[in-house]
This record gives structure tokens, C-alpha cells and sequence, in this order.
């Protein structure tokens, strides 16, 4: 999407695009925890853990949403351009800082978590 022609049809950029960005990776994010990990949990605390995990995730989410925002608006404002244009400029910079995002998430989570283990497997 950063690098998307405004003049092109949806179908050409845009729709591959939104194609091969992820549905739902909370949901999925969610589910895999609640198999694997909040059932270290005893019983009577494994909803709160579940909650603490969800709260932590729309915090990320509106923060993230809120950095965007403030990018778009601020590219937006300064740019030189007519209004669409000035706009698109904005789009494109937020979209890029979440794709550099992504890649940090990336390389963070594959160095963070090289040693993590395997849930259930016992030390030897």
C-alpha cells in the first residue's frame, strides 16, 4: 500500500494488498495462548490472565492506531501538495512506518524468543 498509484484500479494494487495482510491475528493470537500457555495457570485465575493478555493487546492496537494517526495528520499538514495528493503523502508514511514496525516485531520476537522452548516438554 505504500508504494500503491492513486490513478490505478483496486483491483490492481490495492486488492492484493489487503489480500495478504493478516484477518485476525488477534483472534488467532488469542486462541493459541488460551491452548498453550493460560493453562499453566490454575483454574480460578486462568480468565484473568486471559484478560490481562487481551487488555494488553487493544492497548497495543489503540496505540498504534494513535501513532498512525498522528503521522498521517502531520504528513498531511506539512506537505505542499492539493489535498488528495497531501493525503496520500500522509497514507504512505504511515504505511510505512508500519511495515518498519512489522520488521522490528520480526527480528524481536525471532532473537527474543530463539530460546523460549516448547510448552509441556520437560527439561532433560
Amino acid at each position: 500500500m505504500a508504494t500503491i498509484n492513486m490513478h490505478e484500479t483496486y483491483w490492481h494494487a490495492a486488492f492484493w494488498a489487503m489480500l495478504l495482510s493478516p484477518v485476525n491475528p488477534d483472534g488467532a493470537a488469542i486462541h493459541r495462548l488460551e491452548s498453550c500457555h493460560f493453562q499453566r495457570y490454575p483454574a480460578e485465575v486462568q480468565s484473568l490472565a486471559g484478560g490481562v493478555f487481551n487488555e494488553a493487546t487493544q492497548f497495543g492496537n489503540a496505540v498504534g492506531l494513535a501513532v498512525t494517526a498522528a503521522i498521517v495528520a502531520s504528513v498531511t499538514e506539512h506537505s505542499g501538495s492539493d489535498h488528495t495528493d497531501a493525503l496520500m503523502q500522509g497514507y504512505r508514511a504511515a504505511f510505512w512506518t508500519v511495515s518498519a514496525a512489522t520488521a522490528s516485531v520480526i527480528v524481536v520476537t525471532f532473537f527474543g524468543l530463539r530460546k523460549g522452548g516448547f510448552f509441556g516438554k520437560k527439561d532433560e
